[in-house]
Parts: structure tokens; sequence; C-alpha cells
């Protein structure tokens, strides 16, 4: 074999071996760009079941620490805006007649009743279980009537406290 030969047959297998990572790194760049195209920006939200709405209603509900934020803030995502405003207490912007109770609470458990129908309406019985602090410490039973309404996902529409059991 010539010189010339052999050094023609080096450069072809520098070539090579500079090529494939080269195309490698075109590839991993390009993928990126053509997967945005595919998949929108945009992702369609889970749509909860009315059990899953109950239980992320609740943790938001009974878990909170006032000095962080009221308790109701962020329920607003899983209520229709009626039953929000129902749930948030009215506030009197003038009124400063002391210190706001600063108070804890813990979802301990959540166990919900009810049947799913064709109904864009479903009834539910909650049975919640929560402890609260800074006040001494207590733990607490609350059954709670909702009503959940599908319109693009449940939203509950009412929510009743049936009862407060203190243990």
């Amino acid at each position: 074999m010539s010189k010339k030969r052999l050094f023609f047959v080096f450069v072809a297998i520098v070539f090579v071996l500079l090529a494939i990572p080269a195309s490698l790194m075109i590839n991993a760049v390009m993928e990126p760009e053509e997967n945005q195209e595919q998949n929108p920006v945009k992702e369609e939200q889970e749509i909860l079941s009315p059990g899953e709405t109950i239980q992320q209603f609740a943790e938001v509900i009974y878990t909170y620490d006032t000095s962080e934020r009221p308790f109701y803030e962020g329920a607003e995502e899983y209520m229709t805006p009626e039953a929000y405003e129902v749930l948030v207490p009215m506030q009197d912007p003038e009124a400063t007649d002391g210190a706001p109770i600063k108070m804890t609470s813990k979802l301990d458990s959540v166990t919900c009743y009810y049947k799913v129908s064709d109904s864009p309406q479903v009834e539910a019985i909650a049975d919640v279980e929560y402890s609260l602090s800074e006040m001494g410490d207590f733990r607490n039973h609350q059954f709670l009537k909702l009503v959940l309404t599908y319109t693009d996902g449940w939203k509950i529409s009412e929510c009743t406290v049936l009862a407060t059991i203190e243990q």
C-alpha cells in the first residue's frame, strides 16, 4: 500500500469519526425544536374526579398557618365563584379591634361518599379529620355536605358544614 493511499484512508477514518459526533449534536439541537412544534406550549390541565376535587379542596382549607395565608386562599381553584364568595368571610377594612388570631391547622384525613352519575351535579358527604393548634391542640371531625357541578371540570358549588366534633 502506497503512502498516498494510506494517507487518504487515514483522512477518511478521521473524517468519519468527526462526522458522527457532529451529526449527533445537530440531531440533539434539532429535536427539542421539533418537539415544541408537535406539542403546543399550553398543555391541557388534567380534569379531577369529584373525589380528587374534594381531596384537593380539603387540603387547601384544612392545612394552613394564618401567619402565612388565610384558610380560604387557594380554594377558588376548586369552587365556583358563587360558592367561594360564601366561603370567604366578610372583611371590614376599617375593623381594627385587636390582633388577628394566629392558628395552624393540619389535614389528617378525608373520606368522601358520593355516587357518580350522568348528571352534571354530584352530591357528596365528606368526613374530614384535622388538627388545630395555637389555641390549644385540638383534633376535630367535620362533616361537610358538598355539591359539585361539572363545567370544564368538577367545581364545588355548595359547601355546608353539617357537624363539627371536637376531641
